[in-house]
């Protein structure tokens, strides 16, 4: 069979295979395709999440809780504000992870508490410096049972 003939056949065959749109899945089969596809590629959240209100909707409500949030830099946690600020009820209850991982300067860790564990009630696990472990200890901020 000759390579021509071979590559016709493969259009053909895919023009006959019957295809999904994602929104006909099952929620839970949607759900778990999104959990799999996020854990693996942070690329992947990204573009899960541009793709339409629907499925960002669906995104943030369910691969936030499994997504650590890594903030680098300065403009990562200002990044990161933002977000929470303008989605409080989508985004802040949904963060179960938060990485610190550099770029924190000593005057700014007072502030962290105020911002990101008052409106993230729900962090289970932080990992950052020891100034910054001092600032969340000694802070007055509620943690989530």
């Amino acid at each position: 069979m000759s390579q021509r003939w071979q590559i016709h056949t493969d259009q053909a065959v895919a023009r006959t295979l019957p295809y999904f749109k994602f929104k006909d899945f099952p929620t839970e089969v949607a759900i778990r395709i999104l959990i799999f596809a996020t854990s693996t590629h942070l690329r992947s959240y990204q573009s899960f999440v541009v793709v339409s209100r629907a499925m960002q909707a669906l995104v943030y409500e369910t691969c936030l809780p499994h997504l650590p949030i890594m903030l680098h830099t300065r403009r990562h946690f200002d990044s990161f504000c933002l977000l929470i600020a303008y989605h409080p009820i989508t985004v802040s209850p949904r963060i179960r992870t938060v990485w610190f991982v550099t770029g924190v300067k000593v005057g700014a860790e007072r502030t962290f508490h105020g911002i990101i564990l008052q409106k993230c009630t729900r962090i289970t696990h932080i990992a950052c410096n020891i100034n910054l472990l001092r600032a969340f200890v000694g802070s007055s901020a509620v943690f989530a049972a």
